[in-house]
């Protein structure tokens, strides 16, 4: 079997292979003008001329995410201008002028705003809602304390830390008001949507806005293949995406609203409706809201669509280890979900049940979990993907998808594949 191709090591996260999929390919305006002109010559040869320049041109220009010729064309001037200022040394302040706080779920593009010259503050937000209890609670410190407890119990952070932690974001929440301007970068998957829909919930009470409040949600960046976050880009494509801000309107205040209370709600009813509803507001949030909804268990297994994903990860490679497993689940995913350190707990809860889907087996002393860990497929495993046993009758954790308990072999909500909705059975 082939080993994957090993990612080089850069000097910062956004270092990749040209070949690499996560690689930002930089455009060029020659490049398409010449494989434009090189489509309609095809074309006419093959006795098509009535294909026009201007039809071919448009095509590309809707392959990379524009929609018209002049936006792809505005788009790489703009790139190049801010790729000029980079190499100066000395870039621009582009959020200078007015006291800007930048509001992110992670800390990945923090070194990369300043890199990229940015002077204002810099928070990160970053509960993952996409695990654990999200309910609703009506005192903040409760609501601090059920989600640091689950972190906890995760085992990816100590006690004291994970409140401490959680009192510091909201604190600085608080603080946002203080601010001229504040920028919410998020993107498309749903441990961003989550988290922006919090964020608008919270922003939504007039007296907590600053005075001015603005996001960018983003779907994908031009020349990048796999986009799974604002973190793979280099510093120059935060400065372009600076023009792609806008202020959050009052219908996408509304928005967060409704979902932060579905979101909480313990029936997937409110969340469905919201999917349902197409979120023209912000059209990323239906998408997210239904990948969210598929970690309900299936009516046909039990599992949620990590776990089934895992396991087919398991069935179509082999044994392997943690790492490798990690990157071949990611690989199957259709939107992107959660991190190394979230799915490290969903492998233990599938080795942990009382007849586990998987053997965790520690085959060295390296230091890094990832490579000191060896993953099989149990029978157990291969009955679930063939539909022949329930995972919620194999004695496993009771689990959370937002405000929804997912009790072992209890009565409850589940996700039906065949019908495209969650059903209570």
């Amino acid at each position: 079997m082939a080993k994957p191709k090993k990612r080089r090591v850069g000097t910062t996260n956004f270092d990749f292979d040209h070949d690499d999929p996560l690689f930002a390919r930089p455009l060029s305006i020659e490049f398409e003008k010449k494989r434009a002109k090189k489509i309609l010559k095809t074309a006419h040869l093959s006795g098509n001329t009535s294909l026009k320049l201007a039809d071919v041109q448009f095509d590309l220009a809707r392959q990379l995410g524009f929609k018209s010729w002049p936006k792809l064309k505005a788009h790489i001037e703009q790139a190049e201008i801010e790729k000029t200022a980079m190499e100066s040394g000395n870039p621009t302040a582009l959020d200078g002028g007015q006291t800007t706080l930048h509001i992110r779920c992670g800390t990945d593009i923090e070194n990369g705003l300043k890199v990229a010259g940015f002077t204002g503050d810099f928070t990160a937000f970053y509960d993952p809602f996409v695990m654990g209890p999200v309910t609703q609670q009506n005192d903040l410190d409760d609501f601090i304390r059920q989600r640091s407890d689950f972190l906890v119990e995760s085992g990816w952070i100590n006690k004291q830390n994970a409140f401490d932690n959680h009192r510091k974001h909201h604190a600085a929440l608080n603080k946002a008001r203080e601010y001229q301007r504040v920028m919410l970068w998020f993107e498309h998957d749903s441990f961003d949507v989550l988290i922006l829909a919090f964020l608008l919930n919270y922003f939504s009470d007039p007296a907590r806005r600053p005075r001015q409040l603005q996001m960018v949600c983003a779907t994908g960046y031009p020349g990048v293949k796999q986009f799974n976050g604002l973190g793979q880009l280099p510093p120059q494509a935060l400065r372009v995406i600076w023009s792609w801000f806008k202020p959050v309107n009052e219908a996408q205040y509304h928005l967060g609203q409704k979902t932060w209370e579905a979101l909480t709600s313990p029936t997937p009813e409110a969340v469905f409706q919201i999917v349902q509803s197409g979120t023209q507001a912000l059209p990323p949030f239906a998408k997210a809201l239904k990948r969210h909804l598929l970690e309900l268990p299936s009516v046909n297994n039990g599992l949620s669509l990590v776990e089934e994903l895992t396991l087919r990860a398991l069935q179509q490679h082999g044994p392997q280890p943690a790492g490798r497993l990690f990157g071949n689940y990611i690989a199957l995913e259709p939107l992107y979900y959660l991190g190394d350190l979230m799915h490290k707990t969903y492998i233990e809860n599938l080795a942990a049940a009382d007849n586990p889907a998987i053997t965790l087996t520690r085959v060295n002393d390296e230091k890094s979990w990832w490579r000191r860990h060896r993953i099989e497929l149990t029978q157990t495993g291969e009955d679930l993907l063939a539909a022949k046993c329930n995972w919620l009758e194999m004695g496993i954790k009771d689990r959370w998808v937002g405000g929804i308990q997912i009790k072992a072999d209890k009565p409850g909500w589940k996700w039906d594949p065949d019908n495209n909705r969650p059903v209570y059975s």
